[in-house]
């Protein structure tokens, strides 16, 4: 009986052990369908940029890459590499693999500054939710929340507590078998749409709400409920000020991997930007405490107070295309000041 059994944890250690082979073998991002399908366009592509903007939906559908190269009217070419639901820590984890490869030339990087995102009980399981997640993430997250000063200890036991289920579901590949198997096939989880008509990583809502009913639906409930003739300008100013006012400073964690971004993404020929996005003042705090050279604050309302006007928004948090291509001018032109 004993050797019975031990056959079978030897056989059980085997598969869990092919698995984590198979998962290093692996691209670092095979388990988020939009930037696999633009790090596979930019094969033999990546030495011809030398912009690339990380982030969220905030980037993905915010930054036009045509529009900024044409406002710096310099030798830059620049490539969208956002995507929607794209957080932190998946975020650093993108980059810090992205750099690994070194910079056939300066090249920047210009990445939206973003907050620690809880993962939602829905996507406790899902590959997405914790492909990426190893110990060091893991830990940086723990030490994250640790700090976090207005949160309740049961709202962060919780957030913590789905943390560690997903970087328990990470080591043990609970989930990611099939999508692995796939991806090995060439046949794993892709968004073609991801890379936009430009072919340049940039995806309007506007482009995908031709083909989404939700997105349709959703523009539909902002023009109802905000005035599209008004702009949201004054509360986004109070906003900022009441964060200004502010004098946080217990983002040790976070503030301590930001820096160690900036040196190592230098170390390999990059020079490392984070932006401040409209609409994300609370971060004031922890942006206010990045290097001068580091960071670029596109959220103070009395600098772009045309961008707050709700006719150039597709939903509360999100430009439409026409806000898009305004904000990008305003990007590259602060971007020109300190590169």
């Amino acid at each position: 009986m004993k050797y019975f059994l031990l056959r079978i944890l030897l056989f059980a250690l085997t598969i869990w052990s092919s698995f984590w082979v198979l998962d290093a073998w692996l691209p670092y991002y095979w388990g988020n369908a939009g930037i696999a399908s633009k790090m596979e366009y930019l094969e033999g592509k990546r030495a011809d940029y030398n912009v690339f903007f990380m982030g969220s939906s905030r980037v993905y559908r915010q930054l036009m890459p045509d529009v900024f190269d044409e406002e710096m009217m310099d030798d830059i070419r620049s490539f969208n590499l956002g995507y929607r639901a794209t957080f932190n820590p998946e975020s650093y984890y993108l980059l810090e693999h992205f750099i690994r490869k070194k910079a056939a030339k300066r090249t920047y990087i210009l990445m939206e500054l973003q907050p620690f995102v809880p993962i939602a009980n829905r996507n406790l399981h899902t590959v997405s939710s914790n492909y990426y997640l190893d110990y060091q993430y893991f830990s940086l997250v723990k030490k994250h929340y640790k700090n976090e000063q207005n949160l309740s200890d049961s709202i962060r036991n919780s957030i913590v507590g789905n943390y560690r289920k997903s970087y328990i579901g990470n080591v043990f590949k609970t989930r990611h078998v099939r999508e692995m198997g796939l991806s090995v096939l060439g046949q794993g989880d892709r968004d073609g749409r991801a890379l936009g008509e430009r072919k340049n990583g940039f995806h309007s809502l506007d482009e995908s709400a031709v083909y989404s009913k939700s997105l349709v639906e959703r523009r539909a409930r902002f023009w109802e409920k905000y005035d599209t003739t008004k702009s949201c300008f004054e509360g986004e100013k109070k906003s900022y000020e009441m964060s200004l006012s502010k004098k946080e400073t217990a983002h040790t964690a976070h503030l301590n991997k930001i820096n160690q971004l900036i040196k190592s993404t230098d170390q390999q020929g990059y020079t490392l930007i984070f932006f401040l996005p409209l609409k994300r003042s609370e971060l004031l705090p922890l942006f206010l405490q990045i290097d001068a050279q580091h960071r670029i604050d596109m959220a103070r309302p009395d600098d772009y107070p045309f961008l707050y006007e709700n006719n150039l928004w597709f939903d509360p948090k999100h430009f439409n295309e026409k806000g898009a291509a305004l904000f990008t001018k305003e990007l590259a032109k602060r971007f020109e000041l300190i590169k």
